[in-house]
């Protein structure tokens, strides 16, 4: 596996990039990122999404992706360990979710479910429905990093009074 390491002098911060190929086992949980998901910044079409556990290693793992498409929802199962090796998801281990960009950036998400449960945990014959993604943004706005996605008219932000992270400019609410 090639590594990619990238460092942002500000505040010191190294990621590596994460790899988004996958095992089947044969036990999985059923993920739903429904059209009407609602984005803190917007995602391009054609990028990937994955779900992701850390191995015996320390390692994050991909256990699950999907193609992203803006004008449709999206369903796929994500996979759970096997018998004897780590090789996915155990009974109530933590998700980690990451978009990986056409143009190759790779952002953390988190990721706001639909059902009653709300834990970000994997749960073996179980069916998850996603109804807000927000990206980890690292350094960059992401705009400025994929101007091609970006609206320039578009603020995203609270745009509800009632709050207390109201954003007069925002034009978008999130």
């Amino acid at each position: 596996m090639k590594r990619v390491f990238v460092c942002f002098i500000l505040g010191g911060l190294s990621i590596e990039a994460v790899d988004f190929n996958y095992q089947l086992t044969g036990s999985n949980e059923s993920i739903l990122i429904i059209e009407t998901v609602i984005l803190s910044s917007p995602i391009p079409d054609e990028s990937l999404i994955g779900a992701f556990y850390v191995d015996d290693f320390g390692n994050y793992q991909c256990a699950g992706n999907a193609i992203w498409n803006n004008n449709s929802s999206i369903g796929f199962p994500i996979w759970g360990a096997g018998d004897v090796f780590d090789e996915g998801f155990a009974e109530g281990e933590e998700i980690t979710w990451f978009v990986a960009f056409p143009s190759g950036e790779q952002y953390e998400l988190i990721v706001s479910y639909g059902d009653s449960n709300g834990h970000n945990q994997y749960f073996t014959n179980s069916f998850r429905w996603i109804n807000s993604i927000d990206i980890i943004l690292i350094g960059d706005d992401i705009c400025e990093l994929n101007p091609g996605i970006c609206n320039e008219s578009t603020i995203y932000g609270c745009t509800d009074p009632a709050y207390f992270e109201y954003n007069l400019e925002a034009t978008q609410n999130n």
